[in-house]
Parts: C-alpha cells; structure tokens; sequence
C-alpha cells in the first residue's frame, strides 16, 4: 500500500501549488492553440472557396464541415478562455476536439494517413499543454481502442505494431514530462523563496525607495535633505546595569525593546535609521518626503514611552529612555558596498544626540524648530521638554559657538 502511495505522489499527484501554476501556462497555451484552430479554419476555407469558386465547382459538404470544425473549436475555446472555467477542464474538451478532428480524417483517408494526424496532434498537444498524464493515458486508451477497430475494420491486415509504441511512448512523455515541469517548479518555488528571504533582509538595511533605485541603476547617490526630523533615544544607566545581568538577558531585553520601537516607528510612517548598543535611531521626511515628519516622529517617541512604562509595570529591569528630537536638514546614504548601511549625517543629527543627553529620564527634548513645527498642529504631551540654550539656524541646524 505505501509502495503505491509512494508511486502515485512521484509520477501522478500534482500539488496544488503547481496547479495554479499550471492553470496559467495551460491558458496561455490553449489560447494559442485556440487562435490557431479560428484563423486555420477561416484563412484555409477562404482560400479553399476561392479555389473552387474559380474552377466554377461547388465545395463538398465534408469539406465545408472540416474547417467549419477548425472555426467552432477555436471560437468556443476562445469564449470559454474569458469564463472561470478550470484548466484542466479546458484542457480535457480541447483533447475531446483534437480527436473529433481525428475522427473527420478518419472518415476521409486512409489508415497510414490517419496514424500520421493522430500522432502529430497528440504530440502537439503534448509540446503545448502540461496534460496531466492520467487523463492523457485515458483519452488515448479510449482513442487508441477506436483507431484500432477502426482500422481492422476499413482496411484488413493492416498492423498496428507502430501505432501501439506511440501510443506508449507517448504515454512516456506525458509522465516524464510532468515530472520535469514539477521539478522545475520546486526548483523555481526554492529560488523565489530565497529571493523573497534576501529582499526581506534587504528591506530591514534599506528604505524601499533606495532600493528600487539600486535595482534599477545600480547604485543610490547620497542626497541632501532640508525638512526632516530626527530621533535618537537611549536606555538610561544601561552600562551599570549590563554588568549585573547575563549577556544572553541583555540581548534578549534590547530585541523586545527594539523590536517593538520598530513596530511603533513603522505605524507613524517613519523609519529605523540604525541601533548602536542602547541607542536607538529613527527619522521621517526622508527618503521620501513627509510633511509631518516632526508631528509623527513626536507620536513615535511618545509612544515608546508609554510602552516602555507598561512593560516596566511587571518586568524584571525597569529601562527608562531619554529621547532627543531635532528637525532640519541632512545628507543620507549609503555607505559600504559589501554591507550595506543606510545613514545620516549632519548638524542636525548632532543635535538630536545634544538633546538626548541632556534631557531627563522618560522625557521628550525637542530643538525650538521642531517644536515649531508641532505647535498648533497636535496636543504636546507633558514629558516634552524644549530646548533654549543651544544656538540653531532658521534651518535648525546647530551654530557653532
């Protein structure tokens, strides 16, 4: 019984994977096959008719009914390729067509003649659609047994020996081929996951923009960028506290803190830039422009606050944040070319790390141009501090004093 379990999923059991993938490649082929069979039957009864309208005869019925036959299987294929109707539905009525198409040759030549329509069609179909081998060894038994009593019947002594190896090497074919196209589909299922993996890899170093860029040019030049806002928060007293905890705790403490930080900075439509240890760094406004860059990343930093405050509530290390806001200007980029780093540089980032370090534990520092840029526009928390002592340009750049 496993034997023939086993035998079954290797030569005959598609996945249903594959079927999606084959329903498509079946669609195209049949809609070509579909447009071949109208346009055989219009152009050649066209030039049939003119044949023999010219010699002044009248085309036989059977004639007429033959390419009749090539127009309706193609009009009818071509109507039902625009309904929902699966593949393999439509694949098992074109073999049924293939062989009514058999069958009118069979009506009108000889036996060699019908062998040599028979097997061209079967392998056409063969090359163009992925038949599912059962069902192609079906049809062509049930055919296979009408050929042959046709043959014995019309013509006698007529041998069927190269007909019968056909048929099995067609057979042959159809499994062999279905096992080459599944191999070829798990092959290809392999390859985009991993495709998949290294743009998921990708997209957690670069914002998606940059990365366009690189794939359609090759390279992403740094640009300056005048109305941002950046963030840069950092755990209070966590160089004393890493030293009475294991490194493993530490690890896994930044992951959950981070990783959530990375969940609040994405909901405000800003972006990580980068963590160095305990720091942590985000901005908005570049490297697409955003003109509430300052009001989202203060919604972003008021956030990780009020997280952090509940998780203190049952944790086992309470961490507390200081968290520096500075808006302005600054050049990104990326720096590296075999380890990709997207960064920024500039006064205003300077800033940002001023007013970290300056400001209270699980409180918000803003530079005055930021703070200008949020007021009127949202309710400012109570834990927002304002910067008065450094020096800034009106672009919110720091001056040199």
């Amino acid at each position: 019984m496993n034997s023939l379990k086993r035998l079954y999923q290797k030569f005959v059991f598609i996945p249903s994977d594959f079927n999606d993938d084959l329903s498509a490649k079946n669609k195209r082929a049949l809609k070509i096959l579909s447009l071949f069979s109208l346009y055989f039957g219009i152009i050649v009864y066209a030039i049939v008719s003119i044949s023999f309208i010219a010699t002044q005869e009248q085309i036989p019925f059977v004639i007429s009914l033959y390419y009749l036959n090539f127009m309706v299987i193609g009009g009818i294929n071509v109507a039902l390729l625009h309904t929902k109707l699966p593949a393999h539905y439509l694949v098992f009525l074109t073999l049924l067509q293939a062989e009514s198409i058999i069958v009118f040759n069979l009506l009108s030549t000889n036996a060699s003649n019908i062998i040599i329509v028979f097997i061209g069609l079967m392998f056409a179909l063969l090359i163009f659609l992925e038949i599912n081998p059962v069902v192609f060894t079906v049809e062509l038994l049930c055919f296979f047994e009408l050929l042959h009593l046709t043959i014995r019947n019309r013509v006698q002594n007529v041998p069927v020996d190269n007909l019968t190896l056909c048929f099995f090497v067609m057979v042959l074919l159809a499994f062999w081929k279905r096992s080459h196209l599944i191999n070829e589909f798990k092959r290809n299922a392999q390859l985009k996951e991993l495709t998949e993996k290294t743009e998921n890899l990708l997209h957690n170093l670069l914002p998606d923009s940059v990365i366009e860029q690189l794939k359609s040019d090759g390279k992403s030049p740094p640009k300056k960028y005048e109305n941002m806002t950046v963030l840069l928060s950092d755990i209070v007293n966590f160089t004393k506290i890493s030293t009475t905890v294991s490194p493993y705790f530490l690890i896994s403490e930044l992951n959950e803190i981070f990783t959530q930080f990375d969940k609040i900075t994405e909901s405000h439509n800003c972006i990580r830039i980068k963590t160095i240890g305990d720091a942590y760094m985000a901005v908005c406004g570049l490297p697409e422009k955003n003109a509430s860059h300052a009001e989202n990343l203060i919604l972003c930093a008021k956030d990780f606050i009020e997280w952090l405050t509940e998780r203190n509530k049952t944790s086992q290390i309470q961490w507390n944040i200081r968290v520096g806001l500075a808006s302005g200007s600054s050049i990104a980029g990326i720096i590296g070319k075999k380890k990709y780093l997207y960064d920024i540089l500039g006064d205003t980032v300077e800033y940002a790390v001023k007013l970290q370090n300056s400001c209270m534990p699980m409180h918000i520092r803003l530079s005055p141009q930021t703070y200008k840029l949020i007021e009127g526009k949202i309710e400012i928390p109570e834990i927002v501090e304002v910067d008065t002592q450094t020096p800034v340009t009106e672009k919110g750049d720091v001056k040199n004093v």
